[in-house]
């Protein structure tokens, strides 16, 4: 995977997904996917900023454990693919 996926393409991702995005008190961005009651908070940000490989690798313990993305699938759809 490459490693400079932006929150706006992991953001698409999430949106494609089901999730909702809003903006926390703080500034953070919380997706909410109401069917199963999933929750992602991540860093406030800009489209363009690189999302850390930590950040990957929490939304993707999330969609797996919410039964949401194949792993191959997420990763595919961060690199466009």
């Amino acid at each position: 995977m490459s490693s400079r996926v932006t929150f706006g393409k992991l953001e698409d991702t999430l949106v494609s997904l089901g999730f909702e995005a809003t903006t926390g008190k703080g500034g953070q961005r919380i997706y909410q996917h109401a069917p199963t009651d999933g929750l992602i908070v991540l860093p406030r940000h800009s489209r363009d900023d690189v999302v850390s490989p930590a950040h990957i690798a929490a939304v993707k313990r999330t969609l797996t454990e919410l039964d949401l993305a194949d792993p191959i699938d997420f990763f595919a759809s961060l690199k466009g693919g």
